[in-house]
């Protein structure tokens, strides 16, 4: 399963987590803006058991030449996304390694409400979403998402990172 086809279009939802007091709230009036992408990075695992034969992949994943690559929060609660990027994907399957490079749109574009510290976004399906960082210059997106089923498990985690215009 290729990371990207669990980034967009799905829901996700942010929890917010910062080191620093004097952070501001996230709140829509707080939050929007438009952000540049300057990172894109994060691993998954899977494990296929069926017909009796196990096979195990993992990926370790990066990003450069961000084009265009933004996100932006409107304080009516509108998220959309503009650019391209350079992903690179280093997966090992089995024993043997192959990497892969591609340039892939962003796209997460729908709409987002905010309960207390949480955000969901109407976009982006089964993915957990922490919001690290928040400070008036940016923020770090920490995706996670899990499947498990009876022969199959899959589980990524990938880290955007956004600075404020």
């Amino acid at each position: 399963m290729n990371i990207l086809s669990f980034t967009p279009p799905s829901l996700f939802m942010f929890s917010c987590e910062s080191d620093d007091d004097n952070a501001p709230d996230l709140t829509n009036a707080n939050l929007a803006g438009t952000y540049d992408i300057t990172a894109f990075n994060g691993m998954a695992s899977e494990t296929d058991s069926t017909g009796g034969v196990t096979n195990i992949s993992t990926t370790t994943f990066s990003s450069s030449n961000f084009n265009n690559a933004t996100i932006t929060f409107t304080e009516d609660g509108t998220i959309s996304s503009t650019g391209s990027f350079t992903f690179t994907a280093v997966i090992t399957e089995n024993g043997m390694t192959e990497t892969e490079v591609e340039i892939t749109d962003v796209d997460i574009n729908g709409t987002y409400t905010i309960n207390a510290n949480s955000l969901i976004v109407s976009d982006l399906d089964d993915v957990s979403v922490t919001v690290r960082n928040f400070s008036n210059n940016g923020l770090q997106l920490f995706l996670q998402k899990t499947e498990t089923d009876t022969d199959y498990t899959f589980g990524a985690e990938v880290t955007y990172t956004l600075v404020r215009q």
